[in-house]
């Protein structure tokens, strides 16, 4: 089965139900604001706290569950953006509810094999090795983080958005901060394990909350089917399309982190801080993008149940051309800033400002094509981007080998900024090519809305 998008075949949804959602966007962007200066309080607290080798480790740890969680998301995450909305639109309440069990059963199960793996090849490590330290600490905390993921993909499915950022980035900061200052006010010495144990607690508290939240909200939607009810050809049609997705979710996160990672192995524990506060630092510039991506996918998903060409078009018009400013502007107040949040940190931080530097270019870059990778989610071409995202992994890692060695961290930098302008260009130029839409406003926009669009159900 598949869905035709036409043009004037619309009128099943509102505009404000379906649009990138300016409202939607703002709230997120406020709570990630917040969530900056939470998560920049804390980055500042562990800095002090510990030492500058042992923040290093804390950062590889959360760095590669950040990078790993996708793939025990096995798609799902991703693919609940894709179905859920349109279930919602169409009032297939069975199908909405059959999905969220395969999903959650998938998840749980394979996260959790996964996690079991990991610890038994840590156990091929030498125990004094750090290494093994960070397997086995990111093998205890993945479950609960591949969880967090696909329960925050339900809620941006629904338009939650407090649901879909809130627990996550403020509340988790929160009760990092809260449990370290505690710890620190009894004489405890705060070091990497400690951080540890109470990063993981963190992560099943929030997971726990978020699916008691999202299974009551979700009764209110629509009349629960019990997991029994789902059928194998269902299962099978969900999990073959969330597949793919698993890939692209999973390499979109590695390119994301490659760069710390890979710093990880070429520059000393220091180097590594260094770069990870300046980055960090530009985080008002990459929330802007972040927020236009919580809400845009939804209304493009929505606007394809509809099968509504015009509106589809029109919203992702909208998008990248909010994206591109809102983001130019947080550019220039960070750049500001800049010195001043790395001397929180501490005197060494301040040598990483020409790191922000050169990655506000990437992000710039990264900003004009709105939100062309959801858009090929959605539309079905998922294993196109999957293309583009591994072309730019690799040129990434190729590139970050090349200059790091010469330029430092500022090798990096380079790398990654220029991966993220080359992969923009690629996800935009796919979109029009293999889905007839612009994500420019060109005149040349008109004729694609001549042609016809197909996305899977």
């Amino acid at each position: 089965m598949s869905d035709q998008v036409g043009v004037g075949t619309g009128g099943m949804i509102p505009p404000s139900q379906a649009g990138v959602g300016g409202r939607g966007a703002a709230t997120v962007f406020v709570l990630r604001i917040l969530s900056a200066g939470l998560m920049l309080a804390l980055q500042v607290l562990l800095a002090r706290l510990m030492t500058q080798a042992d923040f290093g480790i804390y950062v590889l740890i959360w760095t590669w569950l950040l990078a790993l969680a996708s793939f025990a998301g096995f798609g799902f995450p991703e693919a609940a953006v894709r179905f859920l909305p349109r279930y919602l639109v169409r009032k297939r309440g069975r199908d909405l509810w059959g999905f969220f069990w395969v999903g959650l059963a998938v998840i749980v199960f394979g996260a959790t094999i996964a996690a079991a793996l990991m610890v038994v090849a840590s156990t091929f490590i030498p125990s004094n090795h750090v290494a093994r330290f960070v397997l086995i600490v990111v093998a205890a905390g993945l479950p609960f983080l591949a969880l967090e993921y696909f329960l925050e993909g339900c809620a941006r499915s629904f338009g939650w958005v407090t649901l879909t950022t809130g627990p996550s980035y403020v509340l988790r900061p929160l009760l990092i901060g809260l449990g370290v200052g505690f710890a620190a006010m009894l004489g405890v010495t705060i070091d990497g394990s400690l951080v540890a144990v109470i990063l993981i607690v963190s992560m099943v508290a929030i997971s726990s909350g978020l699916l008691i939240l999202v299974v009551l909200r979700m009764h209110k939607l629509a009349k629960p089917a019990e997991p029994s009810a789902v059928t194998v050809h269902r299962a099978r049609h969900w999990f073959a399309a969330s597949l793919p997705l698993l890939a692209v979710s999973g390499f979109e996160d590695l390119l994301t982190y490659s760069d710390v990672v890979l710093l990880g192995m070429l520059v000393t524990a220091e180097e590594v801080a260094v770069y990870f506060a300046a980055a960090r630092s530009m985080a008002l510039a990459s929330f802007v993008y972040y927020a236009f991506y919580m809400v845009a996918g939804r209304g493009f998903s929505l606007a394809v149940g509809a099968r509504d060409r015009e509106l589809l078009q029109a919203r992702v018009h909208e998008a990248p051309r909010l994206t591109f400013w809102c983001t130019l502007g947080a550019l220039i107040v960070t750049l500001a800033a800049g010195q001043m949040v790395l001397s929180l940190f501490g005197p060494a931080f301040q040598t990483g400002y020409t790191v922000m530097l050169i990655l506000a270019a990437g992000f710039l870059a990264r900003s004009a094509s709105g939100q062309a990778a959801d858009l090929m989610i959605i539309t079905g071409r998922a294993r196109i981007m999957l293309s583009i995202t591994v072309a730019a992994l690799l040129l990434n890692l190729m590139a970050t080998l090349l200059l790091t060695p010469w330029f430092g961290i500022e090798g990096a930098a380079a790398a990654t900024a220029l991966t993220m302008a080359l992969r923009a260009a690629g996800l935009s130029w796919a979109a029009w090519n293999y889905a007839g839409i612009s994500m420019l406003q060109l005149p040349i926009t008109r004729l694609s809305q001549q042609a016809r669009f197909q996305a899977p159900s």
